[in-house]
């Protein structure tokens, strides 16, 4: 326990540290978007991370010209020359 508890102590310390320099406005921006965030229920804040997704690969490559790109695109672990 007492790891965990010296774990949250150092995030802490480095987002208070990082938020030295904030403005006040981002400050305010940042306590709202946690408190929104703690707010919502579960099953709404798997919907959000899903959502975010949604529509955001555009490409005029048919499903079969993606797939062999992926493919060629494999190294298989060997030595690459540049």
């Amino acid at each position: 326990m007492q790891t965990a508890i010296n774990l949250n102590q150092n995030q802490f310390d480095v987002l208070s540290n990082m938020l030295k320099g904030a403005s006040d406005e981002v400050k305010l921006k940042l306590i709202s978007f946690l408190s929104d965030s703690l707010l919502k229920k579960p099953e709404e804040k798997k919907e959000k991370w899903a959502d975010q997704f949604a529509g955001a690969w555009k490409d005029n490559r048919s499903a079969e010209e993606i797939i062999a790109d992926i493919r060629n695109a494999r190294t298989s672990n060997r030595e690459i020359e540049l």
